[in-house]
């Protein structure tokens, strides 16, 4: 491939990224990366593609790749942050790198920023998450006290019909 070519694929990417065609995302920028293996926007963008198509551990690969070679990359974090929280359904984890890429940002970061809408969209989904457990652990705890009790009733109730039965 001409290196020429790389700029217009970049491009086209981005646009199939735009549009949601995740399957064009992934060749053009598949093809940029076989070509510059450190381009760490193709990289990122590539991440974004895979996890379209919910294709989660080669998402992943591509952003700790990119961690690997530029550690402050707060884009590579950020959408980390987002393949856990809202591709593996992962909140607490997304959470992690939410507040990462935070903490990276610094003085920088402006409270309208999408992330601290994702941080309370992870928090709630968490809470919720524990409020269901709790609830099925206490469900679980009572069908387990009860169920003696039950099997007792019910060899009782049995006891007594094949008496009157017999009669």
């Amino acid at each position: 491939m001409r290196p020429d070519y790389l700029p217009a694929r970049m491009n086209i990417g981005a646009i199939a990224l735009h549009y949601t065609d995740f399957d064009t995302a992934m060749v053009q920028f598949g093809e940029v990366v076989k070509v510059e293996p450190n381009n760490v926007d193709a990289r990122i963008a590539l991440g974004v593609a895979y996890r379209g198509k919910k294709l989660f551990d080669k998402s992943r690969g591509e952003y700790e790749y990119v961690l690997k070679v530029q550690p402050a990359n707060t884009a590579a974090v950020f959408n980390t942050g987002i393949l856990f929280h809202k591709g593996m359904d992962k909140p607490d984890e997304g959470l992690k790198y939410y507040t990462r890429y935070v903490e990276m940002q610094g003085q920088k970061i402006n409270q309208k920023d999408p992330v601290f809408g994702l941080m309370k969209e992870a928090r709630d989904q968490i809470k919720t998450n524990g409020e269901m457990k709790d609830k099925e652990e206490r469900q679980k705890l009572a069908s387990d006290a009860y169920a003696p009790l039950l099997q007792k009733a019910v060899e009782a109730a049995y006891v007594k019909i094949s008496a009157e039965f017999l009669k």
